[in-house]
């Protein structure tokens, strides 16, 4: 009886999986037809973003770098502190087309 059992559960298990087996296993992205238009309004809004981003970027960036320093010096030249300051700048330095597309996440600190 248990043989039974655990015969139709394996014989129901196996069945159940089959499916899957044949399922596709590395299903690639489909590519539409060549937006043209799209992909040129994409890469000119990335630039209008980067006009107002890269030199905010740059003050951000060039202000941590200052106080990163001064807070290490404070500190007897310790690395790790000012580090610590420095990695709030880790990331793009620039606004790409595939960020604006959500194909990739902007970074900006160590946040990731």
């Amino acid at each position: 009886m248990r043989r039974r059992a655990f015969g139709f559960l394996m014989a129901l298990t196996l069945g159940c999986a089959a499916p899957l087996w044949a399922a596709q296993q590395n299903p690639q992205v489909e590519v539409g037809p060549p937006q043209p238009g799209h992909d040129v309004s994409i890469a000119v809004a990335a630039a209008m973003f980067n006009v107002f981003y890269v030199p905010a970027r740059l003050a951000v960036t060039a202000v941590m770098a200052g106080v990163g320093g001064t807070t290490a010096w404070f500190n007897g030249g310790d690395y790790t502190t000012a580090n610590a300051l420095w990695d709030a700048t880790d990331g793009q330095a620039f606004i790409t087309p595939n960020i604006l597309e959500g194909k990739e996440r902007l970074r900006f600190g160590q946040g990731r």
